[in-house]
């Protein structure tokens, strides 16, 4: 059986084997075989032995693989992501000590893309593995990179880990402690820029608009001086022209203050963020709004199996529902995606399910808005 699966070709998160492997070890043991001969020729009288347990062998085709631990991480990214984690034919013998391998790699490389691939490893085993592996840690710590970062790459892989670690309670506590949902719906406004949404055909004999009258007819709703308000296409080009930068203080209606510009995330990522995202803007928001009703699932607003109204309501729906989110996620349904209105009609109803703060729903315009959705998904969003 070993000679047999010797001579196939492998290529497993902990196994590379394959035609160049082969003639590499086939090379080492010819080459020290070949010196065992040598020297028994040399010393004919003395009985020698064979050094067997510092002999490796170094294979020159593996040096392009990224190995941490026992594992490669291409290859584990390449499973991870094309199969079922859950099947058992992604199997780590040691996953704590694996995922911390891959957490201590992601702190002390600098390297941007690095650090999205080992984030993207530890979301893949701590999916499987969470049991195993526990509580994570550092969530804090995550959280004020995820607010400090300008990568979108970076953003969106810790973002996904978000959603993976949920899966322990202790977790989502930290998360609630650490205002990581303010973080979260924050990132989740960012569909509002997507512009690859598909637009809903309505019969109209207006005549469409030039870029020039478009670009005119934009509200001017930032403010960067005391003097006049203008366009966010303005604010663009004050930032290309070099005219502001981000340390910049900036305001528009419905903020409470001045701001500066790497704390506002639609401006921080239009115009300082680099790097390519892993998700578009509406599949970030639909994936964060799933996390939401996930962590919201996790703590129902009744008892079972007595129904009985808990009191005080659970702390991840009084945040939700406070005045600094709730009108947030209600605008999400400005977007008219059938998928991001439907999550969000999920998600309303969990939160304000027996919650005393149900008046505020009413000054959000969400009655309104729904009104506005001409979508056919309706059953989800009339309950």
């Amino acid at each position: 059986m070993f000679f047999y699966q010797f001579t196939l070709n492998h290529s497993k998160p902990d196994l590379i084997w394959n035609h160049k492997t082969r003639e590499e070890l086939r090379e080492s043991l010819e080459k020290e075989i070949a010196f065992l001969k040598n020297e028994r020729e040399l010393h004919s009288v003395q009985l020698l032995s064979w050094n067997f347990d510092e002999f490796e062998v170094h294979y020159v085709s593996l040096d392009e693989e990224l190995k941490i631990g026992n594992y490669y991480l291409r290859l584990l990214l390449s499973q991870g992501s094309s199969t079922d984690i859950d099947n058992e034919s992604l199997y780590i013998k040691s996953p704590i000590e694996f995922f911390n391998a891959l957490y201590h790699r992601f702190l002390s490389n600098s390297n941007v893309h690095m650090k999205a691939d080992c984030l993207q490893a530890m979301s893949i085993i701590y999916e499987k593995y969470d049991e195993e592996i526990g509580a994570f840690s550092d969530v804090n710590f995550l959280l004020n990179i995820l607010n400090g970062c300008r990568n979108r790459t970076l953003r969106d892989r810790i973002v996904q880990f978000i959603g993976k670690i949920i899966k322990q309670q202790t977790n989502i506590r930290t998360l609630l402690r650490s205002d990581g949902l303010l973080i979260l719906i924050d990132l989740a406004t960012l569909s509002h820029l997507h512009v690859n949404r598909a637009v809903i055909p309505t019969q109209t004999n207006v005549i469409e608009a030039s870029p020039e009258m478009a670009r005119d007819s934009m509200e001017k709703e930032w403010h960067v001086s005391k003097d006049e308000a203008i366009s966010f296409a303005d604010l663009k080009d004050l930032w290309k022209d070099g005219k502001i930068s981000a340390e910049t203080k900036c305001w528009a209606q419905g903020y409470n203050s001045w701001r500066k510009i790497s704390e506002i995330a639609q401006l921080k990522w239009t115009l300082m963020a680099e790097g390519l995202s892993i998700f578009q803007e509406n599949n970030m928001t639909i994936y964060i709004l799933d996390t939401l009703i996930r962590i919201c699932e996790r703590y129902p607003s009744r008892t079972v199996p007595d129904n009985a109204i808990i009191r005080p309501i659970p702390k991840v729906k009084q945040i939700l529902s406070d005045e600094s989110c709730l009108p947030h996620i209600v605008h999400l349904l400005l977007t008219f995606d059938p998928v991001i209105v439907e999550r969000v009609a999920t998600l309303i109803y969990l939160i304000i399910e027996d919650n005393p703060r149900i008046s505020l729903l009413y000054l959000t315009g969400m009655f309104y808005f729904i009104l506005m959705y001409t979508g056919s998904n309706i059953l989800p969003i009339s309950r």
